[in-house]
């Protein structure tokens, strides 16, 4: 007998596979919006005008990213209530909410953390939900949202200058729809494994291109620097394909995150970057003091952020920020070595679910997802937020058909 929770969602429900178009429509309309709206592309900045303190601080933002999920309750009202968890994936993820939510009685600003806590729920939910329709539809859905980024982000860039260019600091790069250059390249090099594979015939050179050259333009050396690794392990797993190959991608990308760690001053340099990258060392040098205080339990989910305490770690820095620009510093921040340990357990659980991938396109989708979103969070906190499209499709590969 089948696996209920690897069937389509209209097999499920015991509704038809040819279930109305209209539907068909809207949910992927939705999935489109939902991701445009997590990634503050698009909308947000041409409402807020780029001003990402409005947006950050706007509580009219926190409400509208919820929209889509009441939408897509409205249109299957049927799926509200089918809920089962048996995969490995699924437990550990509620083993970090009731984390965060626990967290929220030692973290400085209980409050907020309790209200991230819940927002993190939401935002898992849904994604639940949506992993139960047809992943051809979830698919379709991840690939007009990377078209529609890519088409605006080009003729923001060409046409409308003002909006789609850096000013100040980075002069001239490119921003596109998002906030910042760095929100383009990580984001482009997060889905750039849905054209690089043939996974529910994906597969497009031409999409490849564009996203390559916004993420040149952007100078963004991170997701430059992952885009080639991206498109290097494309064509390794192409040609030999055997979980042997998985296993070697991954030693060779710790060896090279390694070599770029200790070795990073110097390659900054080659590139012609700031070997501070751009002030987060000495961010980071600031953290982890920070977390050597709080080791075990940390300071609570975003509790160290939402509180006047992250103001030290600025004291003698010229700017100030509200994460580390680094996953792995935030998880410590937020939960200490015991989160730190829940969040390993969930990387080697999507490793092993990969691993277990027989169909040729879809492990070639999950492994260069799956490098990709650890690769980018060593300079990103997507594994972190409770709205994130990094921490989406990674719970997208444990849950494809």
């Amino acid at each position: 007998m089948q696996d209920i929770d690897h069937l389509p969602i209209n097999t499920v429900l015991d509704k038809p596979r040819n279930s109305s178009k209209i539907i068909t429509f809207v949910n992927i309309a939705i999935v489109v919006i939902f991701l445009l709206l997590i990634s503050n592309a698009l909308i947000f900045p041409l409402i807020f005008s780029y001003n990402i303190a409005a947006i950050d601080n706007s509580p009219l933002v926190k409400i509208i990213k919820y929209l889509p999920f009441l939408l897509f309750i409205f249109f299957n009202p049927y799926i509200l209530f089918k809920i089962r968890i048996k995969s490995h994936i699924d437990k550990v993820i509620i083993l970090i909410f009731l984390f965060y939510l626990i967290s929220s009685t030692w973290s400085p600003a209980p409050l907020s953390t309790l209200i991230n806590s819940f927002q993190f729920g939401i935002f898992i939910l849904f994604c639940y939900y949506l992993t139960r329709i047809r992943h051809f539809e979830l698919l379709r859905s991840i690939r007009f949202y990377l078209i529609i980024i890519v088409i605006f982000s080009y003729v923001f860039y060409y046409l409308l200058p003002e909006f789609g260019r850096m000013h100040g600091f980075h002069e001239g790069l490119a921003r596109g729809v998002f906030m910042q250059k760095n929100n383009l390249g990580s984001v482009l090099v997060a889905l750039l494994p849905t054209t690089l594979t043939n996974y529910k015939k994906q597969r497009s050179y031409l999409l490849t291109s564009l996203a390559l050259g916004l993420i040149y333009i952007s100078g963004s050396t991170t997701s430059t620097l992952v885009a080639i690794l991206l498109i290097a392990s494309s064509l390794i797993i192409g040609k030999f394909n055997n979980k042997s190959i998985i296993i070697f991608l991954l030693l060779l990308f710790l060896g090279l995150a390694y070599i770029y760690l200790v070795y990073f001053s110097q390659i900054l340099l080659y590139f012609g970057k700031s070997q501070d990258l751009t002030g987060r060392i000495t961010l980071w040098e600031n953290i982890s003091e920070a977390i050597s205080k709080k080791p075990i339990l940390g300071y609570g989910y975003w509790g160290f952020w939402n509180s006047s305490i992250k103001m030290n770690t600025f004291a003698e820095m010229e700017w100030v920020t509200g994460k580390s620009h680094n996953a792995f510093l935030d998880v410590l921040l937020s939960g200490g070595i015991s989160l730190l340990i829940i969040f390993i357990l969930l990387i080697l659980i999507s490793f092993k679910n990969i691993l277990s991938i027989t169909q040729l396109d879809k492990r070639n989708f999950s492994i260069l997802t799956f490098l990709a979103v650890l690769a980018l969070s060593f300079t990103e906190i997507g594994l972190l937020e409770h709205n994130s499209i990094f921490f989406f499709m990674l719970y997208l590969i444990n849950k494809i058909d």
